[in-house]
């Protein structure tokens, strides 16, 4: 599917496509040269490309927006698929963008350049988006998130990581890297963002299995975030919060 007019709806908005050669170069499963914008904000808008299984080139994406505007008047946005190029603005204004998969074990970098085998946003792709909370994968999804570079969300105050409670991955930092965020809620299995760099003033979150470990290098609340409210650790993990 290629979007290189304008469409622009009080109802809700659902656009597909799919790559029919993986093995392709340039290939895009839905392309956005254009405006799509949704002016209810009780309707959802959503974009969803399939067709390229890792690792194919790398060069080949689910979602492209190529210079195009994915908006909404605060009807939630979400983009679906294995590999995403956000070289345009998205903005669901007072409504929250999700990013998902579309493999559901399918791992997911934050700041990144794996685009081979994960579905990767560079910090700039992250600082293209404006939404009220910043959601980042799902209760649904297993293959973890890793915060590979740093990432400091320009016009979001809010990130939201959800991963599956059950599987074997969880939430996790490489070191030397840094999240700078006003309010973050961490939800799965395990959550380990403990890196000295971090600035974060509001946190919430769960941990299923695991330990559930944040720090930042000022002060942080216990707060409400993106509907989560505090803290909850599982039985067998424990909750460390360094500030």
């Amino acid at each position: 599917a290629s979007i290189g007019g304008t469409i622009s709806t009080t109802s809700a908005i659902n656009i597909t496509g799919a790559v029919s050669a993986p093995s392709a170069v340039n290939a895009s499963g839905v392309v956005i040269t254009g405006a799509v914008t949704g002016t209810n904000s009780g309707n959802q808008l959503n974009i969803t490309g399939t067709g390229v299984p890792a690792p194919s080139p790398s060069t080949s994406r689910s979602i492209y927006i190529n210079g195009g505007t994915v908006s909404s008047t605060g009807g939630q946005i979400k983009l679906t698929g294995d590999r995403m190029e956000l070289a345009g603005v998205v903005n669901s204004s007072t409504g929250r963008t999700m990013i998902v998969p579309g493999s559901i074990n399918r791992e997911i970098v934050l700041g990144g350049s794996n685009e081979s085998n994960a579905l990767n946003l560079t910090s700039s792709e992250i600082n293209s988006i404006t939404a009220s909370a910043l959601v980042i994968g799902g209760g649904s999804y297993t293959g973890g998130i890793t915060i590979s570079g740093n990432i400091a969300p320009t016009n979001t105050n809010t990130l939201s990581l959800i991963n599956d409670a059950t599987g074997a991955n969880g939430i996790s930092q490489s070191g030397s890297t840094s999240i700078n965020v006003n309010s973050l809620n961490a939800d799965a299995r395990y959550v380990s963002l403990a890196e000295a760099g971090n600035s974060i003033s509001n946190v919430a979150g769960r941990n299923y299995a695991g330990t559930f470990d944040v720090r930042t290098s000022g002060a942080m609340t216990i707060n409400t975030v993106d509907g989560t409210a505090g803290l909850i650790a599982s039985t067998t993990g424990g909750i460390t919060v360094q500030a």
